[in-house]
């Protein structure tokens, strides 16, 4: 193949010499000024062209479809490598499901400004309500959906219409601490911020919100895997609640029929450490985000 590639050029070249050699000395300089033009367009502008249509391309495809790399693999056949299995197969394939359940940064802001407006729980405090407040009083409700076996899905599913979102970083945080906090650890690591003290000034109104989503604009595809959001809060804790929240308000426990798997390869609630170590191979970049309160919690 070379070599007939390389007796092909050189013939090409010895007749375009030949072409040269006949032309009248007047069209010399009119020939030059032509093969320098389509030498340019073929060197130069056309794979520039090409590479910058292209980088749009893809950057328009992935603001759009943020999951777009964690798609291919189901819809357009692409090999991905090979990650260690964990545990048995069954309970390999459920890592591999919560391995789906990212929240996008966009998605999280349209939830903490549900908060603010008082929709589905009028007395979110910013300064008192916890994470497992919330998911008693809020997430755990919104995520009853007639259509998923049993009335009930992950918040994170339900958002997403089941689309999977592969996570770039997985959340550590404390259910007792406020949920305001767990949400600006993570609106600060997409800042690049270490610490969340001027992020949770803005998260204080719906402007100071907005003005947050206008700064973490290139970052609103990035999607989080957070357990009170990524977890089916219906097939562990939803049908036993306490009577009230930190607050003192009454909680109401879910009465779905979602089976429910404490232990064992179906449960959600014991696969963190095969969850860590799959999406570690599955995403580039993959990292941790812990998110410590004011209190150092």
């Amino acid at each position: 193949f070379w070599m007939v590639n390389g007796c092909w050029g050189a013939s090409m070249a010895i007749h375009l010499g030949m072409f040269v050699a006949a032309l009248h000395p007047l069209d010399h300089r009119k020939f030059m000024i032509v093969a320098n033009a389509i030498f340019l367009r073929v060197v130069l502008v056309w794979p520039f062209l090409a590479a910058f249509l292209g980088t749009v391309f893809i950057e328009m495809l992935r603001r759009l479809h943020p999951n777009l790399e964690g798609m291919a693999r189901y819809h357009l056949g692409i090999v991905v490598p090979s990650c260690p299995q964990f545990g048995t197969p069954e309970e390999h394939a459920k890592v591999e499901e919560l391995a789906e359940r990212g929240m996008t940064v966009d998605d999280l802001l349209d939830f903490y400004r549900m908060l603010l407006r008082g929709e589905h729980y009028r007395h979110f405090d910013i300064d008192a309500t916890t994470t497992d407040d919330i998911v008693r009083q809020v997430i755990i409700p919104l995520s009853r959906s007639k259509r998923y076996p049993g009335g009930g899905a992950a918040y994170a599913t339900i958002v997403s219409n089941g689309v999977p979102h592969i996570p770039h970083k997985m959340v550590t945080h404390n259910w007792n601490n406020r949920f305001s906090h767990l949400i600006a650890a993570v609106f600060a690591d997409v800042m690049g911020h270490q610490t969340y003290s001027y992020i949770l000034t803005q998260m204080r109104s719906e402007k100071g919100l907005e003005l947050l989503r206008k700064q973490m604009r290139a970052g609103l595809h990035k999607s989080y895997w957070i357990c009170a959001f990524s977890v089916n809060q219906h097939t562990g804790i939803c049908s036993v609640a306490p009577p009230e929240d930190s607050l003192g308000h009454p909680i109401r426990a879910c009465n779905c029929c979602v089976e429910k798997h404490h232990q064992g390869p179906a449960s959600e609630m014991n696969k963190f450490d095969g969850l860590m170590e799959y999406l570690q191979c599955l995403t580039p970049g993959f990292g941790q985000v812990i998110a410590v309160d004011v209190k150092f919690e």
